[in-house]
């Protein structure tokens, strides 16, 4: 028994290399060429509410008490 006879051909691996090289060189370009067409941007800032508010109702003025009108006046002829 000789150990070459065990042995793979010499050269035999020499496909299955190059192939594996191939599918890591496209893989690895095409990666690359599609992390460069995108170009992240930051979202813009929330949207701000800049208008003025609406004006705000005025208070209702003060209270002033008011009496209410004395009853009219009924002249009464004096009793003898």
């Amino acid at each position: 028994m000789t150990a070459m006879a065990s042995s793979p051909k010499r050269g035999h691996n020499w496909p299955q290399m190059a192939m594996a090289l191939a599918i890591v060189l496209i893989s690895t370009t095409v990666v690359s060429a599609a992390a460069d067409s995108y170009i992240y941007s930051s979202p813009p800032p929330p949207y701000e509410y800049k208008s003025p508010p609406p004006p705000s109702p005025s208070p209702p003025p003060p209270y002033v008490y008011k009496s209410p009108p004395p009853p009219p006046y009924e002249h009464k002829a004096p009793s003898y």
